[in-house]
């Protein structure tokens, strides 16, 4: 799983609802977060000319969400008969209600910022040697503001490289 191109990739899960209307059908789809998103078509209802069910056809090109952030979880399909549909209706709902739920996300996210408020809570020693590793003037003044009485000088900035040997 790890090998895969997308193994970093997360997706929303979502869950659609394909139904009937009087005049038409409807999708209504809602994502883990409980954002909703509803669209809906007209068209003159007519049985499909073969028998086989044409709800596994709906349920396949509802669950293709292709470049979109959602990954369907559940695909219900409610119709009270074997109703032909054409695969471009089917496609164009799904296209809005995933449009509207990005649209609603996009919207209703707020980043929290939360200002770091300096401290100077006292250091556990007052005498910092060479392995502390401090090596600039804001490490210094950290340790400083902290109570450390004696900091020396990072490793590689105490070697003399005119000094070898």
């Amino acid at each position: 799983m790890v090998e895969k191109e997308n193994s970093a990739v997360r997706k929303i899960g979502v869950s659609l609802k394909f139904t009937e209307t009087e005049d038409g059908f409807r999708l209504s789809a809602v994502d883990e977060d409980g954002h909703q998103g509803v669209a809906a078509f007209q068209t003159v209802k007519e049985l499909a000319k073969n028998q086989e069910s044409v709800i596994p056809n709906i349920k396949k090109n509802l669950e293709k969400t292709g470049n979109t952030p959602f990954i369907v979880d559940e695909t219900e399909v409610e119709i009270s008969n074997n109703w032909f549909l054409p695969i471009s209706k089917v496609n164009e709902v799904r296209r809005e209600v995933l449009d509207q739920l990005v649209d609603i996300r996009v919207k209703e996210y707020h980043r929290e910022e939360f200002q770091i408020s300096k401290t100077s809570h006292p250091y556990p020693v007052q005498k910092l040697d060479f392995m502390y590793n401090v090596s600039n003037k804001m490490a210094r003044a950290f340790y400083k503001r902290h109570g450390v009485t004696e900091i020396e000088k990072a490793f590689e900035l105490q070697w003399d490289p005119g000094k070898l040997g």
